[in-house]
């Protein structure tokens, strides 16, 4: 047992990770915090399913088209030093919607542009925060088990932050919300500069980055190796279908269970607590060989526990339900983003890892906006019950590919020193890689 707890926290031994895991935790809590309090305020102006969609997808965009070119940046660039400069950008952000809601002259195309600005940062944010694992954790080994307690961390927060802005939002209004996540950001730029990183980045003049030919030769890499290529796939499509759903809460919360800003908040921290248990499954599994499995079916757990979801009018169905969905969510994520770490050749990580964050934050928008738009004709709880089971067909078609995938990818996984050598027969005659 001793051992076993041992192993889900033993990335914590890097000092790195630790401030990291700290101002990261602080910065989630706040962004959630904002996140529902964002969805609660443009519900409440404008009483519009489609504009909470349209408001996710313009938070979001801008990093969907920034992805690449922030992939080869942080490639090329002091990843820690880009981190520190966004903080004090998404503070910014921050402190001006907090300035519009409390003196009560916010309306709704200043949110809007506001959510464009975050949508700019987040592009900055997020892909060179996915890259920077490896220059706080210094055995590749541990890697994957950073990468599942940074979801738990993700989760932990997700659990915390929404029943906090529940609270908040009820007793004070959503501009102390955004006020509090102000705040954190600076707790994020201080654990940041407190960090001693070894790497050494390449030295070159921003101006002599040939951001067109990287991109180029990063897309032709992640597409022309199969494992990496059918990951991306089945990703976009579990993103696009089933993940969106989380942007219609205020609809399940108000409309279907005829509850408040609590409501809400008890049906984010239930997604939240099941996304928990699903990160600290992810970070005590320490066979790198049992991701794939994982993959599809953290993708059917989603889809069950939205079909569920979609269905219910009872509160307390619906929470059990939502959280079993979370957990789902939570381990595909997390899995898909380690398969893609794992997969990657170390010179090329930041370009590959960049078509997770454009799934993450350009298809599940996306998806949100035309859900959103459907709602309208049909219903959300018909719209997210349709996207469950498209999301759930995308992992039997993953399934069917599985048997060609299992030896290329464990090739990579012997080469990587991440599994022992085989030496029977058949994983000798595994396909040859060349990349």
């Amino acid at each position: 047992m001793k051992s076993s707890f041992a192993d889900i926290f033993r990335a914590f031994k890097y000092r790195n990770y630790r401030l990291y895991f700290i101002g990261q935790s602080v910065s989630f809590t706040g962004a959630w915090i904002q996140q529902v309090a964002m969805g609660w305020l443009v519900y409440r102006l404008t009483n519009s399913a489609l504009m909470l969609g349209l408001i996710g997808f313009t938070s979001q965009a801008p990093a969907f088209f920034m992805a690449p070119f922030v992939g080869v940046l942080s490639e090329n660039k002091d990843r820690r030093k880009i981190l520190i400069y966004v903080q004090w950008f998404f503070m910014l952000q921050a402190a001006l919607l907090t300035l519009l809601v409390l003196t009560k002259t916010v309306r709704i195309w200043e949110i809007i542009t506001l959510s464009v600005m975050l949508g700019v940062v987040s592009g900055f944010d997020m892909t060179t925060r996915h890259t920077f694992f490896v220059d706080v954790v210094d055995k590749k080994e541990d890697l994957a088990n950073a990468i599942a307690l940074n979801s738990a961390m993700f989760n932990g927060s997700r659990l915390i932050g929404p029943a906090i802005a529940g609270v908040i939002i009820a007793a004070a209004g959503e501009g102390i919300c955004f006020l509090v996540n102000t705040l954190c950001y600076a707790v994020v730029a201080v654990c940041l500069a407190m960090m001693n990183i070894k790497k050494e980045y390449p030295h070159v003049k921003f101006g002599e980055i040939d951001f067109i030919r990287q991109i180029k030769a990063g897309t032709g890499y992640a597409f022309s190796f199969r494992p990496i290529r059918d990951v991306i796939i089945i990703m976009c499509a579990v993103f696009f279908f089933a993940s969106p759903f989380t942007v219609f809460m205020p609809v399940f919360a108000r409309d279907v269970l005829k509850g408040g800003p609590q409501t809400m908040g008890i049906l984010m921290s239930a997604m939240g607590a099941g996304a928990l248990a699903g990160a600290v499954y992810i970070a005590a599994k320490k066979n790198v060989e049992e991701l794939s499995t994982v993959l599809y079916v953290s993708a059917f757990l989603e889809a069950a526990g939205l079909l569920v979801f979609s269905a219910s009018k009872l509160m307390w169905l619906s929470v059990i339900s939502v959280a079993v969905a979370g957990a789902g969510v939570m381990i595909f994520n997390s899995t898909v983003n380690t398969l893609l770490q794992v997969l990657t050749d170390d010179d090329k990580r930041g370009r590959v890892m960049s078509f997770f964050i454009m799934a993450f934050t350009g298809i599940i928008p996306l998806g949100g906006l035309l859900q959103g738009w459907a709602a309208g004709k049909t219903g959300v709880p018909v719209i997210v019950f349709a996207g469950a089971l498209l999301g759930a067909a995308s992992a039997v078609v993953f399934i069917f590919n599985l048997k060609e995938l299992g030896p290329i990818m464990k090739k990579v996984y012997v080469k990587k020193g991440m599994i022992p050598e085989a030496e029977d027969e058949a994983f000798a005659g595994a396909v040859n890689i060349k990349r």
